[in-house]
């Protein structure tokens, strides 16, 4: 049973350390931006990523393809 407090999955291969530069790495490039549209923009952006990345863990069935598709579909915006 997952948790609220559960943010970084368990068993991923990677250590703790990894996963939070991986998570505030996207922020740096985005603050370097020159207008505040574009920080705006990207910062939702990552935050909306992250939430859906949270939520194909959690769900099961066919929310997980949805969750995936949204997330290609991010990324390549």
């Amino acid at each position: 049973m997952y948790h609220w407090f559960h943010i970084f999955p368990k068993n991923t291969g990677l250590s703790l350390f990894a996963w939070i530069a991986f998570c505030l790495l996207p922020f740096y490039f985005i603050i370097r931006s020159a207008t505040i549209y574009e920080i705006i923009l990207g910062v939702a952006m990552i935050v909306f990523f992250f939430t859906i990345y949270r939520l194909s863990f959690i769900k099961k069935g066919w929310t997980v393809y949805v969750a995936l598709s949204l997330k290609c579909l991010l990324v390549l915006a």
